[in-house]
């Protein structure tokens, strides 16, 4: 599940994909993280209006994409819906705007418009898919295929469980800068501060809303 919003539907804020199990199957402490998660995705995407005319993206139903929709349709911002045919979870959550919502057949597409409008990617945990694309962005960025973006990956203990950046750079695969492509962030406010300390430091920075 990927989640990204849109500046004038020009530029956008990528939260990217987040497989959660259903809590039947999860210890009450790993719900109680996975529920921490949902907030903060919520909780992001509800600052975003702060900045003038930003609509949030979609594409399908799982937990913390609806949350993060709900967000944004919490502050009365409109959610333009980016949706992908799947076996399942093929439709689009209630809280995208139906006149705004968008059909695509093929991934690589859906992520060509998702990432010709990023100005960040916020990476909450999550499984195959996750790694496909948040790889991805990484990979385009290391090799200057595109403009660098700030990446984000929210929950600490888990990214590092789930991926060991440090053994890559002992094994030489990666070099130790690759490392600065992305940071860490726990809640919706570090990653809010996060991305707009990095644009405030480049030439672009984001415009507050009027």
């Amino acid at each position: 599940m990927t989640l990204t919003f849109s500046h004038e539907m020009a530029c956008a804020v990528c939260a990217y994909r987040s497989t959660i199990s259903s809590p039947s199957c999860c210890s009450k402490s790993t719900r109680f993280i996975k529920r921490s998660w949902f907030l903060e995705a919520r909780g992001f995407a509800s600052r975003l209006p702060r900045v003038a005319k930003w609509r949030r993206c979609a594409h399908h139903w799982q937990p913390t994409q609806v949350t993060a929709n709900r967000g944004s349709f919490d502050v009365g911002a409109k959610s333009v819906g980016l949706n992908i045919s799947l076996p399942h979870e093929q439709y689009p959550n209630p809280y995208v705007t139906p006149e705004l919502c968008f059909s695509f057949h093929y991934f690589a597409l859906r992520k060509l418009h998702f990432l010709l409008r990023a100005k960040a990617l916020v990476a909450f945990p999550g499984g195959y898919g996750t790694f496909d694309e948040l790889f991805e962005v990484l990979t385009l960025v290391q090799t200057r295929k595109i403009k660098p973006i700030p990446v984000v990956l929210v929950g600490e203990t888990y990214w590092r469980r789930a991926v060991d950046m440090d053994f890559l750079v002992d094994e030489g695969v990666i070099d130790p800068e690759d490392r600065d492509l992305f940071w860490f962030a726990e809640t919706a406010q570090e990653i809010w501060n996060g991305i707009l300390h990095w644009h405030d430091a480049g030439s672009e920075p984001l415009r507050a809303a009027t």
